[in-house]
């Protein structure tokens, strides 16, 4: 849920939470870019997990058998792995930003317009810090949203269902 001032009175609305299905619709420009922040962030998430997963592979080669040529093989997976969460999570990164930026330009340009049919006696009851507030700081308290909780969100729970796959398997 998202927090919102009531449109009925302005700026100096009371809040209240608006439902997924608005939410929805707020992200539906960046909707594409968002689904690709989160398939990129479930894959460098479970990326993430060889490393420790080529770990507990090689000490079950060493504790298992003489010839120890396969822990390299295993080493370069978790090597790889690593690498390959990195190159993911900074495009997972990238593009949720880049979605963050364009929804927070299209709200911007959006209340620019509605101010700019306002009478100039609102602006008097109303007061420059109530604009400026919802201008940037009411604005930017939504950058957490988009551009990183779904990232992160989805990752927590690739990892999580990765490892449960791992250790049961």
């Amino acid at each position: 849920m998202v927090k919102i001032t009531d449109g009925s009175n302005g700026l100096n609305g009371n809040a209240r939470l608006i439902g997924g299905s608005a939410l929805a619709r707020l992200l539906q420009p960046v909707r594409g870019r968002i689904m690709m922040c989160a398939i990129l962030s479930a894959l460098g998430s479970a990326a993430g997990l060889a490393p420790y997963i080529a770990i507990a592979e090689i000490f079950r080669i060493v504790l298992e058998t003489p010839d120890h040529s396969a822990t390299w093989v295993w080493v370069g997976i978790g090597i790889n792995g690593a690498l390959l969460r990195l190159v993911l999570t900074f495009f997972s990164s990238r593009l949720g930003h880049y979605a963050d930026a364009d929804i927070l330009h299209n709200i911007r340009v959006r209340i620019v317009r509605h101010l700019g049919v306002l009478p100039l006696g609102w602006f008097r009851a109303a007061g420059s810090g109530a604009i400026k507030k919802v201008m940037t700081s009411d604005l930017e308290e939504m950058h957490q949203l988009i551009a990183h909780s779904l990232g992160e969100m989805i990752g927590a729970a690739t990892a999580i269902l990765v490892a449960f796959g791992y250790l049961f398997s």
